[in-house]
């Protein structure tokens, strides 16, 4: 995935305007307060000039090249919003599916065909802060925004397809699995007391460190790497 063509401004009471320039656009880790590792990084950037009254708008492109898509647009957010726009577009080709929450009335759907792409245009309009209720369950499924299903996926199994495809190999034991955990529980009598050797000793001797570079994220290492 990839960022470009970032604009955004402040746009003052009296109707004039401040941009923020391409060097106040910087580049960073997503999670800078992640404890293990990641390669997933952000464009931050400080609205200028911030003053009640004022109006904050900005924009951005996303390329995305991996077909696995998932994704979502909030429409609304923790400050009143004039105008939110989410615009894709994709070759007629790709089964996109979406679903929108919290106010699907009042979100207008543009779509346009030109030559072998489609696009497709949501928009809302003056929208209210999401103001959270004390002591709430957990998720915003009342929040507006918009969901797409990743590409080629259908049903829950789908996803277990896919994850089982990604993990199935990276899961088999090696030989030298299989003579380490059979001494290991050679004088366990039962399979219950079988499983609880190997899970005290997964436990107490293995430490779980998060690297999530790419689909290395989903994906496990191989067992006998572990």
């Amino acid at each position: 995935m990839r960022i470009k063509n970032i604009q955004a401004k402040t746009i003052l009471p009296d109707g004039s305007e401040i941009p923020v320039l391409l060097d106040q656009i910087y580049d960073t880790n997503l999670h800078t307060e992640y404890v293990y590792y990641s390669d997933a990084r952000s464009k931050r950037f400080t609205m200028p000039g911030i003053k009640n009254g004022c109006i904050v708008e900005y924009s951005w492109d996303i390329v995305v090249n991996d077909l696995f898509i998932m994704s979502e647009w909030p429409f609304q957010r923790d400050i009143p919003t004039l105008v939110s726009r989410y615009k894709i577009i994709c070759p007629k080709s790709l089964d996109l599916k979406w679903k929108i929450y919290g106010d699907e009335e009042h979100v207008n759907v543009e779509e346009s065909v030109s030559f072998d792409n489609i696009t497709r245009i949501w928009q809302s309009n003056n929208i209210p802060p999401y103001i959270k209720e004390f002591a709430s369950a957990p998720g915003t499924m009342d929040l507006k925004k918009i969901m797409f299903s990743p590409l080629g996926i259908k049903k829950w199994t789908d996803i277990g397809g896919w994850y089982l495809d990604l993990a199935r190999e990276r899961m088999q034991p090696n030989n030298e699995i299989r003579n380490f955990t059979e001494k290991l529980v050679e004088e366990s009598s039962s399979q219950l007391s079988q499983l609880r050797k190997i899970f005290n000793y997964v436990h107490n001797n293995l430490r779980y460190i998060a690297i999530e570079i790419g689909k290395g994220g989903y994906q496990p290492h191989y067992a006998s790497t572990v």
